[in-house]
């Protein structure tokens, strides 16, 4: 059977690897679903509302996409539906208790920026498991380089709004 992704021949724990970061990025992606639709009801947001209809929106396109690819490589027989894992109650629960937190627009900054970051820093990880020609690259890399402007966005947004212009550690790839 011809693979549709153009995937390396992937051995068993390769493949287990693959699925397992395909769960880690629906998760990723749901969490931030959560935590978009929990930051739009807080009064607290100005001009960030605009950046949390976009993530919230990109968070539901992108589980779709994660899940067509997920389903297209588990096994049945042995692999879980996504959405499924014991841990969703656990991550909503964080989620939750991160939002109670975020009352003024600074807190809302670091949650988001951070939150960006954690999901590119996933997306890498999971970039280096498939074959760069193949179709589920090119998916993954598009999903990326949305969340790369996402962030870049935030940090524009944070120096317009407070006038000190955050440093960014490219080597690391985080905020200073």
């Amino acid at each position: 059977m011809l693979n549709p992704f153009n995937l390396c021949a992937m051995e068993t724990t390769a493949t287990k690897d693959f699925l397992q970061g395909l769960e880690t990025l629906w998760q990723e992606s749901r969490n931030r679903e959560l935590l978009f639709v929990g930051l739009m009801k807080k009064d607290c947001l100005g001009q960030l509302r605009k950046h949390c209809l976009r993530g919230h929106i990109s968070s539901l396109l992108f589980q779709k996409d994660i899940g067509w690819i997920y389903d297209s490589f588990k096994s049945n027989l042995i692999d879980f539906k996504l959405g499924e894992h014991p841990l969703n109650t656990l991550n909503r629960d964080i989620t939750e208790s991160l939002m109670a937190d975020a009352g003024d627009f600074e807190t809302v900054m670091i949650l988001l920026k951070s939150t960006e970051f954690h999901t590119i820093q996933s997306y890498r990880k999971v970039l280096q498991l498939v074959d760069h020609e193949g179709e589920v690259h090119e998916i993954l890399l598009n999903h990326l380089d949305l969340f790369t402007q996402l962030r870049d966005d935030l940090v524009d947004l944070q120096t317009s709004c407070s006038g000190v212009t955050p440093r960014y550690n490219y080597q690391s790839g985080q905020m200073i």
